[in-house]
């Protein structure tokens, strides 16, 4: 029996598990690495397709406490040096998803994280994945204030939504308010495009085809590129974008030039329909790291 996909209104904050990240980045399984540096000889995929299901982002040891005005927690990394920079991760899953390779990052350059998550409810001065659920508009309300009671370096969440095929992402209104609301607050703003959303789960897809696992079709289970992803993104369309936002396309990081796959170097891409794997996520920073870095520490001041 298949198992069920985890949607997005599930709070994955307390399923923050990763059970295979440590064996990921080895010659025969560099993930993300694999799209930059050529092909890999097949090997055995990680996660197992079997336990996948809970390789999610580990925070579940970071340093917790409650929002000042809205009943969830704020989650900051833990960490045993003064930070250089400090950055808040704000959004729902497909931010906490990213952490993988945001928090490595962070550490490499000693930074430190704060997480402010909540399951379907992107950044936004609407409600996005449930239109006007009074909730998630609260929470947003409230983790825009928590922000600005933090005052930190840079605030990282989503640039876009709903990757999906028939090229429906777009950049919502909703988004580009909260923008503004940090330019106002001199905050800058590091926007990611979101990853692909498929509508059956990928390991499950994997488990069924023995062609995938032993490489012998491996586009079996994913979509064109160019049925996800249009070639220019959709913030290009719009004309004035704050001045404090810098953004990140990770549409290379996930997909190859023409296909967005269910396993790239050896590495399942996702737990679920939608949901980057923790090992996965952790691949990326070879490929992120130099533009993170880069949006993050660059010496612009934000009127």
């Amino acid at each position: 029996m298949p198992r069920r996909a985890f949607a997005d209104p599930i709070d994955i904050s307390l399923r923050a598990v990763a059970v295979a990240a440590a064996t990921v980045g080895d010659e025969q399984h560099p993930g993300a690495r694999a799209l930059v540096s050529g092909d890999v000889a097949p090997a055995s995929l990680l996660p197992a397709p079997v336990s996948v299901y809970e390789d999610w982002v580990r925070i579940e040891h970071w340093d917790c406490t409650p929002m000042s005005r809205f009943p969830m927690d704020r989650c900051t990394q833990p960490v045993d040096y003064e930070p250089i920079k400090r950055v808040v991760v704000v959004g729902d899953s497909h931010m906490q998803q990213l952490s993988g390779a945001l928090s490595a990052i962070a550490t490499q350059q000693h930074w430190q994280l704060t997480e402010i998550i909540r399951g379907a409810c992107p950044f936004s001065a609407m409600s996005e994945a449930v239109p006007g659920e009074p909730d998630c508009m609260a929470w947003n309300e409230a983790a825009l204030i928590e922000i600005a009671d933090l005052r930190p370096d840079a605030v990282v969440t989503l640039a876009s939504r709903e990757v999906r095929v028939g090229l429906t992402e777009h950049t919502p209104p909703g988004f580009i308010q909260r923008w503004r609301d940090l330019e106002r607050l001199g905050i800058a703003v590091l926007a990611i495009r979101d990853n692909p959303r498929f509508d059956y789960s990928m390991p499950d897809c994997v488990q069924q085809h023995e062609s995938v696992q032993s490489h012998e079709d491996p586009a079996v289970c994913g979509a064109s590129r160019e049925e996800l992803y249009p070639a220019a993104p959709p913030w290009t369309e719009i004309p004035d974008l704050p001045s404090n936002v810098t953004l990140l396309d990770i549409a290379d990081a996930v997909c190859d030039q023409t296909f967005c796959p269910a396993q790239i170097g050896n590495v399942l891409v996702y737990l679920d329909d939608n949901h980057l794997s923790a090992s996965y996520s952790s691949s990326m920073v070879p490929l992120l790291q130099d533009r993170v870095v880069a949006a993050i520490e660059k010496d612009e001041t934000v009127p």
